[in-house]
């Protein structure tokens, strides 16, 4: 080898040795930089100091990572509870409340989710009205709870000014204050994610429009499904008032219309995501002292979420002279939503209560632009929706509104065919700000009725509570305002321009589904009807999951006498599905063919 070659061979070597020594020492600084001052949060006692605090405020985590606040004064603890979740979960906040206001485009870009885009759900979630919900009126709150929202919010917010979360980062976006409006959304939000009826109503609209109502009815009939029910108490039968108002049936086809001469035109799967990103099932019981080895009432629940990463769902300790209560809350909400304080313990299920009604319009011929109404003025309203768009152009749509709601036609175009009849949303939400002083009061609750006393207060979300208390009680009651229909079932769009299928009020504390220290001593509901319609008044719901599962919870909880700690993980483990054991002998007898074909011999194995 020439002097040359070496020469070049010595030079390119020693080039590869200074870039891999830069590599090093790039690398090595990056990893000595991460945990000299590290950009994420560690799960570490401190000692919380800031110039807002009026005491000495300590958060301390444990081996599974949740947080234990303990402060001074009620307002101290909102604060530091609005700071550890905002170290720990901000942009999962920030996605949720900009989901909320129909502004995840303007956050993320036009993405596709599903079958949909982010474009779509900001447009179904303009129509909602999240934020118009969530305005706080002069003198909403007393002094005291207006601190609490402020300190929670203020905690969130210096978060912020000590670190930038990672995700807001990467995507190159500054995250923008926390406001108290925003706690407020996140109670509507999570009220709106289990209220589930309107869904129904509008796909049995929607079958109507191609089938005609008479067959759409023998499709998806609007009966409640029959059998157990949570609650058996009820011996007065009522019966039910009319599922469909006559009024309504010349705006629907008197049968099945010709297959595209109504959905013509780009479908929008909006709705049908939404329903997919929601929480599907959700599972409570509750034993007393007599069904249990140690003598003290076992409560059992599973919330079943939807799932998601991080979770739905957020752990935590909070104390103060005041309150000491540990569970789960929903980032953006200071107090515990289920949980326990070592007096009361408490879980919830989706009761699939009737919130919202879908209304049909009818334009007024003597009057353009309003549509008819006995009750009220009627003005039809056109506003202009601007979808904000990352790194592109905004998006415009009309969205109309009458004094019942928005229109689903516009807030989910394409699910219903072009010649359709307007379809307001009407759904009531009043108050929403008194929720989280309401929940603070059921965080200090002394027994399962002082703890349904200040949940009734809370006008949504709509939840079946199951509760025990350390005095032996068990109950479970219905929170949240659900409305009175007289005239009609709410399982089919009512006659907007019809006075008599208005609400008459909503139901007060006694009206709403309650059951205390039942004589055979346990509770249990899936999602299932908590009352039979036909004994109860007014009415609570029609729509409902079936009751399979909580008939396997109880035949699971009878087939113990005396339950412990075990023998409740071995029920939320158990997987067998009622339904299925029922229709097993009749599909293997289907299936019990002379000759049958491969196929058919790979079902029946």
């Amino acid at each position: 080898m020439n002097l040359k070659n070496r020469k070049a061979i010595i030079t390119v070597a020693a080039i590869a040795l200074i870039i891999i020594g830069l590599l090093a020492f790039t690398l090595l600084g990056t990893i000595a930089g991460y945990y000299i001052n590290p950009s994420h949060p560690e799960n570490k006692y401190m000692t919380l100091k800031s110039k807002r605090l009026q005491s000495k405020v300590t958060i301390t985590f444990d081996t599974y990572g949740i947080p234990h606040i303990e402060a001074g004064n009620l307002g101290d603890l909102a604060f530091a509870a609005g700071f550890v979740q905002a170290r720990y979960r901000f942009f999962q906040m920030d996605v949720l409340r900009h989901f909320a206001r129909g502004q995840v485009s303007e956050m993320l870009g036009e993405q596709k989710v599903l079958g949909s885009t982010t474009v779509d759900f900001d447009l179904a979630m303009r129509g909602w009205g999240f934020a118009e919900r969530a305005v706080i009126k002069p003198g909403a709150f007393a002094d005291s709870d207006l601190q609490v929202y402020r300190a929670f919010t203020d905690g969130v917010n210096f978060a912020l000014e000590e670190m930038t979360p990672i995700e807001h980062k990467i995507l190159g976006i500054k995250p923008q204050p926390w406001t108290m409006s925003d706690s407020i959304i996140s109670g509507l939000l999570q009220a709106w994610s289990i209220t589930h009826n309107w869904e129904q109503e509008a796909v049995r609209v929607a079958l109507a429009l191609n089938l005609g109502i008479d067959r759409a009815e023998k499709i998806y009939p609007n009966e409640p499904l029959p059998g157990n029910t949570t609650i058996d108490k009820g011996r007065t039968r009522y019966g039910l008032p009319p599922a469909i108002a006559e009024e309504v049936r010349s705006f629907f086809p008197a049968g099945p219309v010709k297959i595209g001469a109504l959905n013509s035109g780009a479908q929008n799967y909006a709705l049908g995501d939404l329903a997919e990103l929601r929480p599907s099932a959700s599972n409570a019981w509750v034993i007393g002292a007599s069904r249990s080895k140690s003598g003290h009432a076992i409560l059992a629940n599973d919330m079943h979420l939807s799932h998601t990463l991080p979770s739905l769902l957020f752990l935590m300790h909070i104390k103060t002279p005041e309150v000491n209560a540990i569970g789960v809350t929903m980032p953006g909400l200071p107090f515990i939503v289920a949980g326990h304080n070592g007096k009361v313990v408490w879980g919830s299920t989706a009761a699939v209560a009737d919130v919202v009604d879908l209304i049909i319009e009818k334009e007024d011929p003597t009057k353009k632009g309003y549509v008819l109404n006995e009750a009220k003025d009627g003005p039809l309203e056109h506003n202009t929706i601007e979808i904000k768009v990352k790194d592109a152009e905004p998006k415009k749509f009309t969205l109309r509104r009458t004094c019942n709601g928005a229109l689903l036609n516009d807030m989910y175009p394409g699910f219903l065919p072009p010649n359709a009849p307007m379809v307001a949303l009407r759904w009531h939400t009043a108050k929403a700000e008194e929720s989280l002083v309401n929940l603070l009061k059921a965080n200090q609750a002394e027994d399962v009725y002082q703890l349904r006393n200040s949940l009734m207060k809370i006008p949504s979300p709509v939840t079946n509570v199951m509760s025990a208390d350390s005095k032996g009680n068990i109950a479970t009651f219905a929170t949240g305002s659900v409305p009175i229909r007289k005239n009609h079932r709410g399982t089919f769009a009512a006659a907007g321009f019809k006075k008599k299928y208005d609400w008459s009020g909503l139901a007060g504390i006694d009206q709403m589904p309650h059951w205390f220290n039942p004589a055979r001593d346990y509770i249990a509901n899936g999602n299932n009807l908590l009352e039979n319609p036909y004994y109860r008044t007014p009415l609570f719901h029609i729509d409902s999951a079936p009751p399979y599962r909580m008939d396997r919870i109880i035949e699971r909880l009878k087939s113990i006498e005396k339950h412990d700690s075990e023998s409740m993980k071995s029920i939320q483990a158990d997987n067998i599905a009622i339904r299925g054991r029922d229709l097993l002998n009749g599909m293997l007898q289907d299936l019990n063919l002379k000759k049958p074909t491969e196929t058919e011999n790979e079902a029946l194995q």
